[in-house]
């Protein structure tokens, strides 16, 4: 399941509980789901609940960015342990 802009019409404080309840339907009906978004907030609540989960195994952030040599989209993989670090110490995560 493709999730286009998911931040959108879910208020910051409810972001958290709206992971929680994606989380749970992916895992009970055993879909897939890819998540875009621009949001700081949305990205943080989603490794505020991928850790509370332990949902490391399951869980990924990928950023996209345009590589200035070949000018062709490419994509950093992060873990959910390095999405945390770079989080906690405001490493270039771009919401």
């Amino acid at each position: 399941m493709l999730i286009d802009e998911i931040e959108n019409g879910i208020h910051y404080s409810s972001q958290q509980d709206f992971w929680e309840v994606i989380f749970g339907l992916a895992e009970e009906f055993n879909v897939q789901l890819f998540a875009t978004t621009h949001s700081l907030e949305m990205i943080k609540a989603f490794q505020a609940v991928t850790k509370k989960r332990s949902a490391g195994d399951f869980a990924s952030y990928h950023g996209f960015f345009r590589h200035s040599k070949i000018n062709e989209v490419s994509s950093n993989y992060h873990d959910v342990d390095t999405l945390s670090f770079e989080l906690d110490n405001n490493m270039g995560i771009r919401g």
